[in-house]
C-alpha cells in the first residue's frame, strides 16, 4: 500500500530539521537527554497545540493512539514522565529560538500555499 502523508505530517515536513538542530546544538538543548531529543519535543508540542491537548495525559493518550504512523516524523511513542522531565530540563534559552525560527518557518509556508479562493 502506498504511503500516504497525513495533514500533520505534511506540516513538520516543511520544517527544516537541521535548522532547528542547529539552535538545539547552540544552546546544548540536548545535554542531557539521551533517548528523548528535542525534535521529538518539538513535534509533541506542535501535536498538542493542535490537537488542544489539556494535559500530559491528553498528550500521550492522542499521541500513542497513532504511534505507528510517526515513524515519518522521526518520533516514537510518549511517555508522561519523558515529557514532564523534557519540560523541565531544556534550557531557558532553547524556546524564544526555536519560536522565532518556527514563525518564521510557518511564514514561508503560507506564503507558497495556494490559494483556495480564486
Amino acid at each position: 500500500m502506498r504511503f500516504t502523508p497525513s495533514i500533520f505530517g505534511q506540516l513538520i515536513e516543511s520544517l527544516d530539521r537541521r535548522q532547528f538542530q542547529a539552535i538545539v546544538d547552540r544552546h546544548d538543548g540536548d545535554a542531557y537527554d539521551k533517548c528523548f531529543k528535542s525534535w521529538d519535543h518539538l513535534v509533541a508540542l506542535i501535536y498538542a497545540q493542535f490537537g488542544a491537548a489539556g494535559s500530559l495525559r491528553a498528550l500521550e493518550a492522542g499521541w500513542n493512539a497513532n504511534a505507528q504512523h510517526h515513524y515519518h516524523l522521526g518520533c516514537g511513542r510518549l511517555q508522561r514522565s519523558t515529557l514532564s522531565d523534557a519540560n523541565r530540563r531544556r534550557p531557558a534559552s532553547l524556546p524564544r529560538p526555536s519560536r522565532c525560527w518556527l514563525a518564521s518557518s510557518a511564514a514561508k509556508c503560507v506564503v507558497r500555499a495556494p490559494r483556495c479562493c480564486g
